[in-house]
C-alpha cells in the first residue's frame, strides 16, 4: 500500500541506552511502556507533468525541538516509523489536515506542554489544563490538524495530553503497510 497525504507517521521508541532506560522506567512503574516517541503528518510534494501528477518526494510536518517544520521523509529515517491512516477519511479530509498542519510552520515547540505531559505520565496527578498559546508538541500538532479537518481520532482527550501510542491504539486509525 502506498502512502497518502495526511497519513500519520509514528517513530518507534529508541533502542540502545535510551530504550533500556525507558524499559527500566516502565518496569518499575514510573511510566507506561511506550512503542512510539514521535508523531508527524505525511504529505507528497507533487509536480504536474501535463495532466499527470508526479510525486517528487514524501515530506513530513512535525513539531520538534526547533518548532513546527516540514522536512523530507528521508531526513526523518522513516524506516524507524510505522504509518497509520484515518479510517473513512476522504481526500478532502486528508488535505484539510495536511494544510492545517502546514499552516502551523514556524510556530515554536511546546516545551512547557511536553513537561506537563511528562509530569502527567509520571505522576498521573495533573488536573486541568495549562494553556500554551501557539506552541505544539508532535502529537498535539497531529490530532489538532485532524480535528480541524473534522475528524477526532481520540475524542474526549485534550490534544496536549496525547501520547503517540494512543494514536496507534485509536479505533479510528488503521496501520498502513509501506
Amino acid at each position: 500500500m502506498q502512502l497518502q497525504d495526511g497519513d500519520i507517521g509514528l517513530v518507534k521508541a529508541p533502542r540502545g541506552f535510551l530504550g533500556w532506560l525507558a524499559w527500566l522506567a516502565a518496569k518499575v512503574g514510573l511510566i507506561a511502556p511506550i512503542r512510539y516517541n514521535h508523531a508527524f503528518i505525511v504529505y507528497g510534494s507533487w509536480m504536474m507533468d501535463g495532466d499527470t501528477p508526479t510525486l517528487l518526494e514524501w515530506r513530513v510536518i512535525e513539531a520538534g525541538g526547533f518548532g513546527v517544520k516540514d522536512i523530507s521523509l528521508d531526513e526523518l529515517h522513516w524506516e524507524c516509523s510505522d504509518f497509520y491512516r484515518i479510517r473513512g477519511a476522504t481526500q478532502t479530509d486528508r488535505l484539510l489536515a495536511m494544510f492545517g498542519a502546514l499552516a502551523q510552520r514556524g510556530k515554536p515547540y511546546g516545551y512547557w506542554a511536553l513537561l506537563v505531559l511528562a509530569w502527567h505520565q509520571l505522576r498521573n496527578r495533573l488536573r486541568g489544563r495549562i494553556a500554551v498559546a501557539e506552541a505544539y508538541i508532535c502529537t498535539e500538532l497531529v490530532t489538532t490538524s485532524w480535528r480541524r479537518a473534522g475528524i477526532d481520532i481520540l475524542p474526549g482527550i485534550e490534544a496536549d495530553k496525547i501520547m503517540p501510542d494512543m494514536i496507534a491504539d485509536s479505533k479510528f486509525v488503521e496501520k498502513v503497510r509501506v
